[in-house]
């Protein structure tokens, strides 16, 4: 995949909290990282997103402890699928033990 500069990529936040949603839109913003963002409140409604979508996506951003589908198994379906293996997965939590981190190297994470 061939990547626009970086203020023009698109970039999906997953995380059930709104307001670390919006901080870290805010955040990427302010240092002029990407250009449109996508949301969902958890992973399965972000997996659901992402097999709808049709345009590019440049980037993943997800929490790691959300419900119905926690950022380790979005992380294997997204490393699992054609159109998504390569994409760029960030998981961001607050509070993960040191089996959490390796469960998601394990699953190629980025970040």
């Amino acid at each position: 995949m061939k990547y626009p500069p970086a203020h023009k990529i698109s970039i999906l936040i997953i995380d059930d909290k709104e307001d670390i949603r919006k901080s870290m839109r805010a955040q990427l913003k302010h240092l002029r990282l990407g250009k449109y963002f996508f949301e969902a409140s958890n992973g399965q409604d972000g997996w659901e997103f992402l097999e709808r979508c049709r345009e590019p996506l440049h980037f993943i951003i997800s929490g790691l402890i959300m419900p119905r589908m926690t950022g380790t198994e979005l992380l294997a379906k997204v490393r699992a699928s054609k159109k998504y293996r390569v994409t760029p997965f960030l998981m961001v939590s607050a509070d993960a033990d040191r089996a959490t981190v390796a469960m998601a190297g394990e699953n190629e994470v980025d970040a």
